[in-house]
């Protein structure tokens, strides 16, 4: 199967540099597998938001290693500690989201989140596949695995006179998209490096086979002999998640000793934010509107938000939402500061909450020679920290602009009884006679909603002393 790794964060590391913080990177590995996340600079809690895949052939005594360095621009790099985690323990849980407390060193922690993937032949789990690829919204991520085996051939010689050295094997590919992926073939010469036959495969030919394999077809080369041929068996098999095993609930810890602490809360092993706000244009929405509409792809429970376009008034708060309605006389909201429509969703599977800023309607005009240049700003309360800090694009003159973008916390189910969300429409321009340039505001309380479903309301836009909805 295949291992997916999400190597979220480490916190408290070791001050390596003069200026008391480090350089922090980390190195992933299973067997020869090797990845390497990128480095966060000036930092002992560095937040990487990094994901990779290990295929795992053979489970037994294999190890997932993670390797912790300060880089440094002048010698070698500085250790800054590791640990390992059972492969096979992961096997068994299907996931896990763990804290672990590395070794060799004074102090440190590192977040990861594993999954374990089995392989399918059923072409019915590819939709699942490609929708779990979506909702992680990282590109790098498979959907897919491709085992080619190279039986024989017959092709051209490179060397007259002389018999060519053509060498071959068995290969395992990670693929993204059967519908789009190809498979490339070079047939050389091993002396002379010579290019001797040429193949390429459509994998969306593959989807059509049954079990999603070929068994040794021939199949003729190109830049090559009018007879020259190669004869191959390709399987396709499909990434699926089917959860722990019966045996797995009395699994011990998954890392050697007591150097694995899992947290008593979720709030304790993930960051309040990423290091940069996830955003999806409004071009990118409404592609995926439009190709979720055509197709038949059946989403998973943590299905991906997107924007959608309720008429005002049509949606029903939920239980606890205090959200002001506004009257049928008044589609300018109580405080006539116009209204704001927002989707918000919190995905439990990949610990994110999930913004949608649709539209405003109806912001005042207070001079026709003044027309406002809006743009929404969002924070994260109640420590409105910077990196919490994510905004729209500015809609010049206009009193009723549509924005349809998407923004993403990475929060834990624990910390969101705590949080709220602080909304703010700015304006570019000078507003009221004091010249400030927020219009109005909302502050959502986030324990208040029941976000395990979308919720899509209106909210009435407040003055900024009177924040609270």
């Amino acid at each position: 199967g295949v291992l997916r790794v999400h190597v979220v964060e480490a916190k408290q590391l070791m001050n390596m540099d003069f200026g008391g913080k480090s350089d922090p990177y980390a190195i992933i590995t299973v067997g020869a597998q090797e990845f390497r996340t990128q480095t966060i600079n000036n930092t002992i809690n560095p937040k990487w938001d990094f994901w990779c895949e290990f295929q795992i052939e053979e489970m037994k005594g294999q190890k997932l290693a993670a390797v912790l360095y300060d880089k440094d621009t002048t010698g070698q790099d500085d250790f800054l500690g590791r640990n390992e985690v059972d492969v096979n323990a992961v096997v068994k849980k299907g996931q896990a989201d763990l804290t672990i407390t590395i070794i060799r060193v004074k102090s440190g922690l590192v977040h990861l989140r594993l999954t374990w993937l089995t392989l399918s032949s059923s072409l019915a789990d590819l939709k699942a596949a490609i929708a779990e690829t979506q909702l992680l919204r990282v590109t790098s991520m498979s959907t897919g695995l491709l085992m080619v085996f190279i039986d024989s051939g017959v092709m051209q010689n490179a060397r007259p006179m002389k018999k060519p050295d053509p060498y071959a094997q068995d290969f395992t590919f990670l693929i993204n998209n059967p519908d789009s992926d190809t498979l490339h073939i070079k047939i050389i010469d091993q002396k002379s490096t010579q290019e001797i036959g040429y193949f390429v495969y459509n994998l969306i030919s593959l989807i059509e086979k049954l079990d999603l394999q070929v068994d040794s077809q021939p199949y003729r080369l190109t830049k090559s002999g009018p007879d020259s041929k190669i004869n191959l068996s390709l399987q396709m098999r499909i990434l699926k998640y089917v959860g722990a095993s019966e045996e797995a609930q009395n699994e011990g810890p998954l890392t050697r000793g007591s150097s694995l602490k899992k947290p008593d809360t979720p709030t304790s092993t993930v960051p309040s934010e990423p290091n940069t706000p996830v955003r999806i244009s409004k071009q990118e929405s409404k592609e995926s509107i439009q190709s979720g509409s055509s197709s038949s792809l059946q989403q998973p429970a943590e299905e991906v938000i997107l924007p959608t376009k309720a008429p005002p008034g049509a949606e029903s708060p939920p239980s606890g939402l205090r959200n002001r309605i506004p009257s049928t006389t008044s589609s300018a909201g109580e405080a006539g500061l116009g209204r704001i429509q927002l989707t918000l969703r919190y995905s439990v599977q990949r610990q994110r909450l999930v913004v949608v800023v649709h539209k405003i309607v109806n912001l005042p005009l207070r001079d026709p020679t003044n027309i406002p240049d809006p743009y929404v700003k969002l924070y994260l309360l109640p420590e409105r920290a910077k990196d919490s800090k994510r905004k729209t694009e500015t809609m010049k003159d206009n009193c009723n602009p549509v924005y349809d973008e998407t923004f993403e916390y990475l929060l834990s189910q624990g910390e969101l009884n705590s949080r709220q969300l602080e909304v703010s429409v700015v304006t570019r321009k000078g507003w009221f006679s004091s010249g400030s340039p927020v219009m109005g505001q909302v502050i959502v309380s986030l324990g208040d909603l029941d976000l395990s479903k979308a919720v899509t309301s209106w909210f009435d836009l407040q003055p900024e002393s009177l924040k609270e909805v």
